[in-house]
C-alpha cells in the first residue's frame, strides 16, 4: 500500500513477523538466555574453586570433567510462571563449608597437612556467589547478546 511517498509494506511485514512470535518463540529465548547465564555463573564458579585435589572443582559438573556449557545443555530448564531457573550445585559433602568458611578445633593434628590448626575460623571463598555476582554485573550486556541474536532469526533485522 502507498499513502503519498511512504510505503508501508515493510512496517506490515515487520508488524506480520512480531504477530508470529507466540509464546513457544519467547519460551525458547528464554531458556537460550537462561543457559547462557547459567554457563557463566558455573564457569566462574569452577574458576574460583579452590584446587588441592580437583574433587571440588569437578563436583560442580557431577564428578567428571566437563566443560560448563557441556553440562549446562544438558540441565533441564525449569520455568514456574514467568521465571525460568537452572539449578546448579556442587555434590561434594564439604563444599558449602569451602564456600561459607567453617570453624576448626585450635591444636587439632590434621595429618594430611601435617600440622596443627592455629585460626578457630576459615574464610569462605563464595565461589558461587562471586559467580553469581559476575553474572548480575553483566545481566544487561548479555541479555543484549541473546536478544539480537533471537531477533536476527526470528524477523529478520
Amino acid at each position: 500500500m502507498k499513502f503519498g511517498n511512504i510505503d508501508i509494506s515493510e512496517f506490515k511485514k515487520f508488524k506480520d513477523q512480531i504477530d508470529k512470535m507466540n509464546n513457544e518463540k519467547l519460551d525458547e529465548f528464554m531458556e537460550r538466555l537462561t543457559r547462557q547465564l547459567a554457563t557463566i555463573v558455573l564457569s566462574r564458579a569452577i574458576f574460583n574453586t579452590p584446587v588441592i585435589s580437583g574433587d571440588l572443582r569437578r563436583g560442580w559438573t557431577g564428578g567428571v570433567d566437563m566443560a560448563p556449557a557441556v553440562y549446562v545443555a544438558s540441565t533441564k530448564v525449569e520455568k514456574a510462571g514467568k521465571m525460568y531457573s537452572i539449578l546448579l550445585r556442587n555434590g561434594m559433602y564439604y563444599a558449602s563449608y569451602v564456600e561459607y568458611g567453617h570453624s576448626q578445633q585450635v591444636g587439632r593434628y590434621v595429618p594430611a597437612i601435617k600440622k596443627r590448626l592455629v585460626n578457630p575460623w576459615v574464610k569462605g571463598q563464595f565461589m558461587a556467589e562471586k559467580a553469581v555476582v559476575f553474572a548480575r554485573n553483566n545481566f544487561i550486556k548479555i541479555g543484549q547478546i541473546e536478544l539480537e541474536r533471537f531477533l536476527k532469526k526470528n524477523l529478520n533485522v
